[in-house]
C-alpha cells in the first residue's frame, strides 16, 4: 500500500512538473515578444529598418528548426515583436511627417470611437489616423457625432515631439477646413442593431430609478461600459480610492454574465459540455455592446477559450488562455504594449493566475483575500510609473469593493434583462442594485478620505519596476513553499 501511494505521488509530481514546464514555454514566448515590442518602440528613430528585423525573424526561425537549436522560437518570437513595433511606428511617424510637412490641411476620414463630448462652442471626439490616437475638435454641430459614425475632417494636427505617444488634437479650425458626416449608422446593420439593443438594455437598467440618479448612471457604467454619464465627482471619487477599475469592463463583469446565463443553461438541463457553443456567441455579442473595448476583449477570448476546451476534449487552462490572448492582441496591435489600460488588464489577471496557481490548497477565504493583493500588487508599478502616485488604502478597498461590484453587476444585468420583460420585476432589481452602489460609493469614499489616500512619489524607473516584481515573485514562491508543505 505504502509502494503504490508513493507511486502515485510521484506521478502526480512529475504531472505537476510537466505541465510546469508547459506553462514555463507560453509565457517565456510571451515575455519574448512583449521584449521585442518594446525595444522596437524604444529604438523608434530606426522605425525604417522593420524590413531587416523582419527577415532576421524569418532566417532565424528557418536556421534554428532545420539545425534543432534549442531556444531558437523565444529568439524568432522576440525578432518578430521587433518588426512589428518597427512597423507600426514607422506608420506612425509617417503619418506625423505627412501632417507636418502638408502645405494645406491635412484630410482624413475619422471614425467616432468615443468620447463624444461638448464645451462652448466646440464638440470633440476620440478616433485613430493610421496608428495615431486623436481628439477630433471641431465646431459644435446640431446633429452631434455618434459612436460608430464615419467622418471626413480637413484640419491641422496638433505638433508634438515625434516620441511622444500622448493623444493629439486634430483642429478643425481656420481657412479651408470642414467636417461632414460621410458614414452613419445604418439601422438596419450590425451597428445599428447594437445600438438599438444597447438603448433599450440601458433604459431597462434604469427602470424604477430616476432618470438623473447617480446609482443608475454607475450601474450603466459597470454593465454596459457607458463611462461618460458617471458624474465627475464620482470619478475623482473612485479615482483617489483605487476603484474606478470596477467600471472598466473586464474579467469581472464578462464572467458574471457567464456565469448567469450557465445557470440559465442549467435550468434547461443544457449538457455542460457543450455549453461554450451558446456561451461564446452571447460573451461576442456582449463584448460588442460594451464597446469592445482592449480589456472587454481579453476577457471574452480567455472566457471562450476555456469554455471551448471541454468540446475538444481538453481540460480548460487559464494561463494557456492568456498566453494566447496576449501573443494575438499584441501582434494583432503591437501599440497595446503602451495603451495603460491593456498593460493594467493583462498584468493584473496574470498576477491574479500565478497568485492562484500558486495557493490551490488554500482555503476559499484567503484565497479571495491573496486575489485582491495579487490584483492590486500587480498593478502598482504601472499606476507608480503612469500617475507617479499610488493609494495604499487601495488593497483594503477593493477586498470590499469587489465582491460588493460584483453583486451590483449580478442585480443589474437580471435587471436589464427583466426590463425587456417585465418592468415591475426590473424595478426591484435595479433598486437592489442601486442598494449595492450606494454601499460601493461609501467604501470609496471612506478610502478616498483616508490619511494618505493617494500617496504622491516619484515617477518609477526600469530598476524599481523589475525589484517590485521580483519581490511579486518571492512572495508567490513563499505562498506556494507554504501550501504545498500543508497538503502533504
Amino acid at each position: 500500500m505504502i509502494c503504490f501511494l508513493s507511486a502515485g505521488r510521484e506521478a502526480r509530481a512529475a504531472a505537476a512538473m510537466q505541465q510546469e514546464s508547459f506553462h514555463f514555454r507560453y509565457l517565456a514566448a510571451c515575455a519574448a515578444l512583449a521584449a521585442g515590442e518594446a525595444i522596437g518602440f524604444a529604438c523608434g528613430a530606426g522605425a525604417a529598418l522593420w524590413p531587416l528585423a523582419a527577415g532576421a525573424c524569418a532566417l532565424t526561425a528557418l536556421f534554428g528548426y532545420g539545425r534543432r537549436v534549442r531556444r531558437w522560437p523565444c529568439l524568432a518570437v522576440l525578432l518578430l515583436g521587433l518588426a512589428l513595433a518597427l512597423k507600426a511606428e514607422s506608420t506612425r511617424r509617417d503619418t506625423l511627417r505627412r501632417a507636418d510637412v502638408s502645405p494645406g490641411p491635412l484630410t482624413a476620414e475619422f471614425r467616432v470611437a468615443g468620447g463624444v463630448r461638448t464645451g462652448g462652442d466646440w464638440m470633440f471626439f476620440n478616433s485613430a489616423l493610421d496608428g495615431v490616437a486623436v481628439r477630433v475638435v471641431c465646431a459644435r454641430a446640431a446633429d452631434l457625432p455618434r459612436v460608430g459614425e464615419t467622418w471626413r475632417c480637413a484640419g491641422w494636427l496638433k505638433r508634438v515631439p515625434p516620441e511622444s505617444r500622448r493623444r493629439r488634437d486634430f483642429w478643425v479650425c481656420g481657412k479651408g477646413t470642414w467636417a461632414r458626416r460621410v458614414a452613419t449608422v445604418d439601422p438596419h446593420r450590425l451597428a445599428g442593431r447594437l445600438a438599438r439593443m444597447r438603448a433599450r438594455l440601458s433604459a431597462a437598467a434604469g427602470a424604477g430609478r430616476a432618470a438623473d440618479d447617480d446609482a443608475v448612471a454607475l450601474n450603466r457604467a459597470m454593465l454596459l461600459g457607458e463611462r461618460d454619464g458617471i458624474p465627475a465627482a464620482a470619478k475623482r471619487l473612485f479615482t483617489a480610492a483605487g476603484t474606478n477599475h470596477v467600471f472598466a469592463i473586464s474579467g469581472l463583469h464578462v464572467m458574471v454574465v457567464a456565469r448567469l446565463l450557465l445557470v440559465a443553461l442549467a435550468v434547461t438541463f443544457f449538457p455542460v459540455r457543450w455549453a461554450g457553443l451558446v456561451l461564446v456567441p452571447a460573451l461576442v455579442l456582449y463584448t460588442l455592446l460594451v464597446g469592445a473595448s482592449p480589456s472587454a476583449l481579453r476577457a471574452a477570448v480567455m472566457a471562450s477559450l476555456c469554455l471551448l476546451a471541454p468540446i475538444f476534449g481538453r481540460r480548460p487552462d487559464a494561463l494557456v488562455a492568456w498566453a494566447l490572448t496576449f501573443a494575438a492582441f499584441h501582434v494583432c496591435d503591437p501599440a497595446l504594449l503602451l495603451d495603460v489600460g491593456a498593460q493594467l488588464s493583462f498584468t493584473v489577471m496574470l498576477g491574479i493566475l500565478l497568485f492562484l496557481r500558486a495557493a490551490a490548497a488554500v482555503s476559499r477565504r484567503r484565497a479571495a483575500l491573496g486575489v485582491s493583493a495579487a490584483a492590486w500588487a500587480a498593478g502598482v508599478p504601472i499606476v507608480a510609473r503612469t500617475f507617479a502616485a499610488v493609494s495604499p488604502w487601495a488593497l483594503a478597498a477593493n477586498i470590499v469593493a469587489l465582491p460588493l461590484a460584483t453583486l451590483a453587476v449580478v442585480f443589474a444585468a437580471l435587471g436589464a434583462a427583466a426590463g425587456c420583460v417585465a418592468s415591475g420585476a426590473a424595478a426591484y432589481l435595479n433598486n437592489a442594485a442601486a442598494l449595492v452602489t450606494h454601499a460601493l460609493v461609501a467604501v470609496s469614499w471612506v478610502a478616498a478620505r483616508a490619511p494618505f489616500a493617494r500617496y504622491a512619489l516619484a515617477r518609477w524607473t526600469a530598476f524599481d519596476t523589475c525589484a517590485w516584481y521580483v519581490a511579486c515573485a518571492l512572495a508567490l514562491w513563499l505562498v506556494r513553499s507554504v501550501a504545498r508543505r500543508r497538503t502533504l
